[in-house]
């Protein structure tokens, strides 16, 4: 009796063809566009899915090298893009340390204090003239309130109108341009220093000889500027108590004859 060569093992007389899995291709492609953030964190984990489906498949499924390499790479774009946004994200709060200490203690009335943390000649400031800096800028932008210390409202601060068009006129040696928010908004906020001789001030932070507010038309509120008298300084607020003047006493009547 002829032997049916389909009754047992057919399956190995015509064997299922080996296709390379999708999620595989996808992993390493996703792991090779390293420029955009969170790709390679999507090619890891596609490549980590690729590799159970391929152990499942029988031999059905290929493609496990691509999957490991995805995986391998996605960990290290990965891990640059995450030591990348960490060290972004130190600028703010670098930027905050130093421009708003003084800036607080000039909100606090602390002005003995603010010059500690400035140099010659914005040091050199009186009271008073601290007090009229003060006024200019909460007229036009309110209370300082700090710089940005998020990540992604740093960097978009430089593309607010209020700022970024002002970034151009305020870039160079000797100047630190910054984005600072008030109570009315941003502003620009530019840290001058002596770029021949930098140094740092009392408190050990870097040496600043003047603070400049840039407005949104452009209008400079600079520290320096109020300096013995030069800018107008507004009148104490305080209302003068005038003496008590004690009343005459009345007249005495005239007496009777």
């Amino acid at each position: 009796m002829t032997q049916n060569p389909y009754a047992e093992g057919g399956a190995d007389i015509f064997p299922e063809t080996e296709r390379t899995s999708i999620m595989a291709i996808l992993s390493l492609v996703c792991s090779l566009i390293c420029c955009i953030p969170g790709l390679g964190l999507l090619g890891t984990m596609l490549g980590v899915f690729s590799l159970i489906g391929i152990g499942g498949s029988r031999g059905r499924v290929g493609g496990k090298g691509l999957a490991i390499a995805g995986i391998i790479l996605g960990l290290l774009v990965t891990i640059i893009w995450v030591g990348i946004v960490i060290g972004l994200g130190m600028v703010g709060g670098q930027m905050d340390k130093m421009a708003s200490p003084v800036f607080r203690h000039i909100e606090a009335d602390e002005f003995d204090e603010a010059r500690l943390v400035l140099i010659s000649p914005a040091a050199d400031l009186t009271d008073a003239e601290f007090i009229a800096f003060r006024t200019a800028y909460h007229d036009s932008m309110g209370v300082y309130i700090g710089v940005p210390t998020n990540l992604i409202k740093f960097f978009s601060a430089y593309a607010n109108p209020d700022v970024g068009p002002q970034m151009q006129s305020h870039q160079g040696p000797g100047v630190l341009p910054v984005p600072a928010e008030f109570d009315n908004g941003l502003a620009l906020l530019a840290l001058e220093f002596d770029p021949q001789n930098p140094g740092t001030n009392a408190s050990g932070g870097p040496a600043f000889d003047d603070l400049v507010i840039v407005l949104s038309d452009g209008t400079e509120i600079r520290l320096t500027d109020f300096a013995s008298g030069l800018a107008p300084i507004p009148p104490d607020p305080t209302p003068e108590i005038a003496p008590e003047v004690e009343p005459e006493p009345e007249p005495a009547p005239d007496e009777a004859p």
